[in-house]
């Protein structure tokens, strides 16, 4: 509740949680319904200002952070003591983590205008996330456990659980990201020892291999390490890092406890969001349905019947509007980004840099002519380059080397005959 504004009275579900302090997992936790007053509005970036500043020098005085001394200075220290331990057995869980920065949009005053912004996520914002997780998955944890109790008596109903669920990535979508990855090493003659994955565990393969999220901690390492300092390394490492993205399945609201693939646990559930999300508000209501409505003698059998469905539903309409205002905002970044050129003579527009994330070669799969795109970086932002388009500029038609999979995945389009000045596009060129 950092964000929220001071010396305000407000209901919450609290989850009061014991975590041990060597391994980071949970030995208890428990919901307590209670009224919260937050004492200060802090944000991120003055957390992580004086998580800095503490360590160069613990005991600052002339700081003009008000956390040093302050009241809530211990409850700050706290966030990143359970934060790194969760983190670390997050690590050892193998997750993946990603995200490691955030482009978005915000209004400048100075131009008035809308402009580009690129924030590389605090590390106090990941030991928020953390606690977060930990609240859900707790949740989750307790639901189903009075979910399960309620059908094995079968006398009441109160709970009518919803969870978030994500399924693995199928065996398929596994060996397709494999071979990418060895067609990188081929194309760009990269060292095999340091870049081959070899999956290990369940569909990633067999025991004495490499999890996903081991290999992709192992690159960036190398990276972080400067024991390479060559371009294509680089860009191909963030090919690489996008094509494990898309590799994973997208996650769901369902009413039946399945496991999340991402997270490593057998249920899942949104607890911590419930002022901008209905799920979060529904799952508080059966949490304490299932704990309360019994004792209190509160008959949950006049609840509409289909109101978890009506909220599935509302949630999943709100992840599609979502997911149609980001693409709108990104239709506007790039029109804010490449319209000046269109006023320069075309012989003096500026030239970028970009690297080629990955490429979609099928048509037949959307049967849509505009499918077959180029997946470009430019400038952190990702363009969308419709072979189409690369075609009607350079008069050929453009056809993959090889395909992987069933997917139209390659590695490599290139034009089917000789055309002067008509160029061949991989993965990972800049």
């Amino acid at each position: 509740a950092m964000s929220l504004n001071p010396n305000v009275i407000r209901r919450a579900l609290v989850f009061e949680i014991l975590v041990d302090a060597e391994s980071g997992e949970v030995q208890h936790a428990k919901p307590v319904w209670a009224k919260v007053k937050s004492v200060w509005k802090g944000s991120y970036r003055l957390v992580q200002e004086y998580y800095d500043e503490a360590d160069r020098d613990s005991k600052s005085t002339t700081s003009g952070n008000p956390i040093f001394g302050s009241e809530y200075e211990e409850t700050v220290l706290l966030l990143r003591t359970v934060g790194q331990l969760r983190r670390a057995l997050m690590r050892r869980r193998n997750i993946v983590e990603l995200h490691r920065s955030e482009i978005g949009i915000a209004y400048d005053s100075k131009t008035d205008s809308i402009v580009k912004t690129k924030t590389k996520r605090y590390e106090s914002e990941l030991f928020n996330e953390q606690i977060s997780l930990m609240c859900n998955m707790e949740g989750a944890r307790l639901m189903e456990a009075l979910d399960v109790v309620e059908d094995l008596v079968g006398e009441r109903d109160d709970v009518t659980p919803i969870y978030r669920y994500q399924d693995a990535p199928r065996k398929d979508q596994i060996d397709t990201l494999v071979s990418l990855i060895d067609s990188l090493i081929v194309l760009h003659s990269l060292d095999p020892f340091v870049f081959q994955w070899k999956p290990r565990g369940g569909l990633e393969g067999s025991v004495g291999g490499e999890y996903l999220g081991d290999y992709l901690k192992r690159l960036h390492r190398r990276l972080d390490s400067g024991k390479t300092d060559a371009l294509a390394e680089i860009d191909v490492v963030r090919a690489i890092d996008k094509q494990a993205v898309v590799t994973n399945v997208g996650a769901h609201f369902g009413g039946e406890a399945r496991p999340h693939h991402s997270l490593r646990v057998d249920a899942y559930a949104r607890f911590s969001s419930p002022m901008r999300e209905l799920v979060g508000c529904f799952t508080h209501k059966q949490l304490w349905d299932g704990i309360y409505a019994q004792r209190l003698g509160i008959d949950t059998s006049k609840d509409d019947p289909n109101l978890r469905d009506k909220i599935i539903k509302a949630a999943s309409k709100a992840k599609t509007t979502q997911k149609r205002l980001g693409g709108a905002s990104f239709l506007y970044l790039m029109d804010r980004f490449f319209a000046p050129d269109l006023e320069i003579p075309e012989g003096r527009r500026p030239r970028r840099r970009g690297v080629i994330l990955g490429i979609d070669s099928n048509a037949e799969r959307k049967k849509r002519k505009h499918s077959r795109k180029v997946y470009v970086k430019i400038d952190e932002l990702e363009v969308k380059v419709s072979l189409a388009d690369i075609e009607s500029i350079y008069g050929v038609r453009y056809h993959p080397t090889d395909t992987i999979g069933q997917y139209g995945v390659c590695v490599e389009v290139k034009p089917k005959e000789t055309v002067p000045g008509a160029p061949t596009f991989y993965v990972g060129q800049s």
